[in-house]
């Protein structure tokens, strides 16, 4: 059976309208070939036909997945092609060298409509892993559709049991989209770099949120109050892997405790949420790239 948030996509995969789009965003789904589905994003740069960007695989899920992308556009043609080939970071326990990259070719009108076809999962070594059917939309797009079905959750009386329980396709995209940290959860950041930016600020209004922050075990923020202003540290890393805990104080006056996390070494970005109630904990490993 089909999850709500599921229903969610297919519902604003499948009424699309002729909306503006604004970017090279898509949003979707990945239809595997044993009918599983899977949220997925692609953010594409283009430069004269050469594509640039990353992949969200999972979003907001256990092994939410952010890959880096590249690949070919053809206006002329109509024809789009993009590989994913290698980890930024993941949720997921297993090891690097047992990711199945998105190997996509197919036809499109423009870069500014929905991406439809089939795809080709394949192991870094070249190997076949898992094919299925990808299901994308334009990110703006699909957020403009989202605004229109809440107006209609409002308006029609058959809807109305679902407007007085607070259902918002708009909102349950927005958790979706967004990837979070909770309790016990990790979250493993590849990089070789020894230099780390680490940011954090108030996830949502500023409500005496306090967190730990320990490396391997060390604490390098000690009962920090996280407000609007970002708190920012410079981190070294001497050892790979290295661990920096996140351990929440308490809940502050609006539970739970959320936090906007920022971790760079310069050139790879990971944005990500913790979401922990007062005692618990989440983490995040550094790891060499395989």
């Amino acid at each position: 059976m089909y999850t709500f948030k599921t229903i969610i996509y297919l519902t604003i995969f499948l009424n699309l309208s002729n909306l503006a789009a604004q970017d090279h965003e898509f949003s979707g789904l990945l239809k595997l070939n044993d009918s599983l589905m899977i949220s997925y994003k692609v953010a594409l740069n283009e430069n004269d036909g050469v594509l640039e960007g990353y992949s969200v695989t999972d979003m907001g899920g256990a092994h939410e997945t952010k890959s880096l992308v590249k690949g070919r556009y053809n206006k002329e043609a109509n024809t789009l092609s993009f590989s994913e080939y290698g980890i930024v970071y993941t949720k997921s326990p297993v090891d690097t060298q047992d990711f199945c990259y998105v190997n996509f070719i197919g036809q499109v009108r423009d870069l500014e409509n929905r991406i439809k076809g089939e795809f080709r999962g394949k192991f870094s070594d070249g190997g076949t892993c898992i094919n299925g059917e990808l299901m994308l939309m334009n990110t703006e797009r699909t957020k403009e559709l989202a605004d229109k079905l809440d107006r209609k959750i409002k308006k029609k009386k058959k809807y109305k049991k679902y407007a007085e329980k607070g259902v918002s396709v708009k909102k349950a995209m927005d958790t979706i989209s967004q990837s979070q940290l909770k309790s016990n959860e990790s979250l493993s950041f590849f990089s070789d770099n020894k230099s780390y930016t680490l940011i954090l600020d108030d996830a949502g209004d500023a409500d005496g949120d306090r967190v730990t922050i320990s490396l391997n075990g060390d604490i390098i923020l000690r009962n920090q109050e996280i407000a609007k202003e970002p708190v920012e540290l410079n981190i070294r890393v001497d050892e790979f892997p290295s661990t920096l805990q996140i351990s929440a104080l308490n809940s502050g006056s609006i539970a739970p405790n959320t936090i906007n996390i920022q971790l760079q070494d310069g050139d790879k970005l990971l944005k990500t949420l913790s979401n922990l109630e007062a005692g618990e904990h989440s983490q995040l490993i550094i790891r060499k790239p395989k």
